[in-house]
């Protein structure tokens, strides 16, 4: 359960304004307005104490004007909040924090725990030395002292503070305003100041026991990011049965383009026998898949951003379609490339937006399982699709491997037309309408570390208004501890975009509609779409991309070679397997994947976990702290290399063979697993765009080891080449030192290129 304190901040930071166009220059103002507003403004002649008759009196108009109560006739002194005026645990928090602004209260967490009923409240109140008790004429003061601020005035600098567990740049009212009567939006206290020493990837995801900030934190302190809004469409708030389904349907998709991607070895030796297509015109075209897997990743990776998720994955369907119809209707060997060229168009979906669907439902400290759970639906597919297809191929044909995928894709594509649900969410504009702001984008200002840039402080109270600029990007901030690149602006009228924002629930219809557009898209985004596909090529000059990608690739890239030793050398003397014996051979790749998973995914969490708990950290979490965990799979996938081919070209006995199986299973998920995670971590804004850039650079090395596969292994026979591909893997495992010594280097003389380029994609007047 929810500690009192983080419900009561939560419901405060996420306030729901209601926000409409206005044409008037002044300060756009969100209100949260009750069913039935009432004014509590009643000025009497002067201050007094309020006698328990006039609390209670206050109390109950309060709670008669909050419309979550079930029925207006059950308030009453002895009345129970929950059981007998139908509230939840935030409904209680509200009513909580109302009565501290109504009477001008501090209530400490620990006695706000203990209001459960009306009388309690009204003890709580009257036990107050009289001191600490507002009047109703002290109230309307303070709420003229609001406003005043709120248009511009200078603001008192003890109303400011630094909360222990807040960023110590960062900026926010003491305690969250927050009342049934309308009144304006704080923007000075909502104003962040940066920190000039921001790195991305460092952030503090375990809360303190005695802070009181407006952070959102989970029953462990955990600190839930990206913070939840308050809107209803939020991915984040789904019920647990939308996120299974949502999952389910991710994991499928993915599992079932590994699997359609893989299958075409079972159908070699009828290609052979019947077409007279070559195994080398085989590599060649699973060397044209892996192309059209990465490049048409990156073609369709504006989509999602544009356009909506659902629509890359409607399109990875159709293609998925056109590919498996091809595939068995191959007649010669510009069938077969071509069929292979939309097989890998259609798993593009998979290597990218599987990822960012995951991340879209699920908070930051749990990247590594959502990556997991992406991952092992990879491996499933990727291992046990060949099985399946093995024994397609001896019980009906080759050419039913393609029907088969067929009529599983054309039931996919219906699941996915009519019940995979919109995740895409405007976060960040979402945010800036509930803060009741946007943030600036100078491009001749100096970024965040530069020197010469400036950050305001507690003595500077002035409010710099842009609305006359032009300018207007919309850059999120995630929460506090993720400071954004620019300070952020304290007038919506900088966007109009942002104060006539609606986000109001959402129907059904509205979530499975084929293309959900951008706030920011202009027309058909034609202009718009080639200037992302040119932003997201920038992800290459950051190293954590190249080494997710390295690491990532060289699962595929060794892939490609130890399904062709199990297609070619085990079913040819002296072994000859039979293509029953040779599909069993995926068995141990898959336990060995789904272990190096789990490692990868779940443990890994949870060490994460533990070194930002150590408190040397003080709840600090750097993105490298995942990478040790790689540590393991740079001695246990090189060896599973080595006992697989050495074993194999020296003929040891079988159980050598699929212990060296089952390592390399344990590499590809481990490897992938938190190879991909760490990129999160380190650049949480850039999933897609990170993923798509990994993408290209790991299908791009599996189509390269492809092409070459067959000849090397010619050249230097099966020994030697599992010795040189075994010491290259190491090789490039062993990169995660440096990433453990260097990364957060490496992202600090990125930040700013980061930044930069976050400020170009997600700008509002592109």
């Amino acid at each position: 359960m929810l500690r009192q304190s983080v419900l009561r901040l939560s419901r405060a930071a996420v306030a729901r304004p209601a926000l409409s166009r206005s044409f008037v220059t002044a300060v756009a103002r969100p209100q949260l307005v009750r069913a039935a507003p009432v004014s509590f403004i009643r000025h009497y002649s002067s201050a007094h104490v309020l006698t328990k008759d006039m609390i209670q009196e206050r109390i109950v108009a309060l709670l008669e004007s909050f419309d979550k109560v079930n029925d207006a006739k059950n308030i009453t002194a002895t009345a129970n909040l929950t059981s007998d005026l139908g509230l939840d645990s935030l409904d209680v928090v509200e009513v909580v924090m109302a009565i501290e602004e109504e009477f001008g209260l501090e209530i400490p967490d620990h006695d706000a725990d203990e209001i459960k009923t009306v009388q309690q409240a009204i003890d709580y109140v009257s036990a107050q030395p009289a001191d600490k008790q507002t009047t109703d004429k002290q109230t309307a003061d303070k709420q003229t002292a609001d406003k005043q601020t709120a248009d511009g005035r200078q603001v008192d600098n003890h109303q400011k503070t630094i909360r222990p567990f807040e960023h110590p740049h960062v900026h926010t009212s003491t305690r969250p305003h927050f009342h049934t009567s309308t009144r304006p939006h704080n923007l000075i206290m909502d104003t962040i100041f940066l920190d000039p020493e921001y790195i991305p990837g460092t952030v503090q995801i375990i809360g303190q026991h005695d802070d009181d900030s407006m952070l959102i934190k989970d029953e462990k302190g955990t600190v839930l990011l990206p913070q939840p809004t308050s809107s209803p469409n939020d991915p984040l708030k789904w019920s647990w049965s939308r996120k299974l389904w949502h999952t389910l349907l991710v994991c499928f998709i993915t599992g079932f383009t590994a699997a359609t991607s893989n299958d075409s070895g079972a159908a070699s030796d009828g290609l052979l026998e019947e077409l007279g297509v070559g195994y080398d015109v085989q590599n060649t075209a699973a060397g044209v898949l892996f192309l059209g897997i990465g490049y048409w990743c990156l073609f369709i990776s504006p989509l999602g951003s544009l356009y909506g998720r659902r629509l890359p994955y409607l399109l990875g369907c159709i293609l998925g379609l056109i590919g498996a119809l091809w595939f068995g209707r191959i007649k010669n060997v510009g069938d077969l490339i071509c069929s292979q060229l939309f097989v890998g168009a259609s798993e593009a979906v998979a290597e990218a937006y599987s990822q960012v669907s995951l991340i879209d439902i699920f908070h930051d400290h749990q990247s590594g399982s959502a990556i997991g759970i992406y991952v092992f639906a990879t491996s499933i597919g990727t291992f046990l699709g060949p099985l399946i297809a093995g024994y397609i191929q001896i019980g009906q044909s080759w050419r039913w491997v393609g029907w088969w995928a067929l009529i599983i894709g054309g039931g996919m594509t219906l699941c996915f037309w009519f019940g995979f649900e919109e995740s895409y969410f405007p976060r960040n504009l979402v945010t800036a309408s509930e803060r009741g702001q946007t943030t600036l984008d100078d491009t001749n200002e100096a970024p965040l570390g530069a020197k010469g840039s400036e950050k305001l402080d507690s003595k500077d109270d002035s409010i710099p208004d842009r609305a006359s600029s032009g300018e207007g990007s919309l850059y999120e901030v995630r929460s506090a501890i993720h400071p954004a690149a620019t300070t952020e602006s304290t007038n919506v009228q900088t966007n109009p975009k942002v104060i006539g924002w609606r986000d109001t629930q959402r129907s059904f219809r509205q979530r499975i509609q084929i293309i959900t557009p951008a706030p920011n898209l202009k027309g058909w985004g034609i202009k718009q779409y080639f200037q992302r596909l040119w932003t997201t090529m920038k992800v290459f000059g950051y190293p954590a991309v190249i080494y997710s990608g390295l690491q990532w690739g060289a699962q595929d890239a060794w892939l490609s070679f130890y399904l062709t030793t199990q297609e070619d050398t085990y079913g040819e003397p002296p072994y000859n397997y039979s293509p029953t014996r040779i599909a069993v051979m995926k068995v141990p790749l898959i336990i060995g994947a789904s272990i190096g998973c789990f490692y990868g995914g779940y443990l890994s969490d949870k060490f994460v976990h533990w070194m930002a708990s150590r408190p040397a950290r003080n709840g600090i979490r750097e993105a490298e702290d995942r990478l040790w965990m790689m540590l393991l799979n740079c001695i246990i996938s090189p060896l599973g290399m080595y006992l697989f081919g050495i074993g194999t070209g020296e003929m040891w006995s079988w159980p050598v063979v699929y212990v060296g199986l089952g390592f390399i299973g344990f590499g590809w998920g481990c490897a992938g697993d938190m190879s991909m995670s760490y990129l999160v971590d380190a650049y949480p804004e850039m999933v897609l765009e990170g993923m798509v850039g990994v993408s290209v650079i790991n299908n791009s090395m599996g189509s390269i080891f492809t092409f070459v596969c067959d000849m090397w292994m010619d050249a230097q026979g099966i020994t030697d080449t599992y010795i040189t591909t075994g010491s290259i893997c190491a090789g490039i495992l062993f990169l995660t030192i440096p990433m453990i010594i260097f990364g957060k280097y490496f992202r600090k003389k990125t930040t700013k290129q980061y930044l930069a380029f976050l400020r170009e994609r997600d700008s509002l007047d592109e």
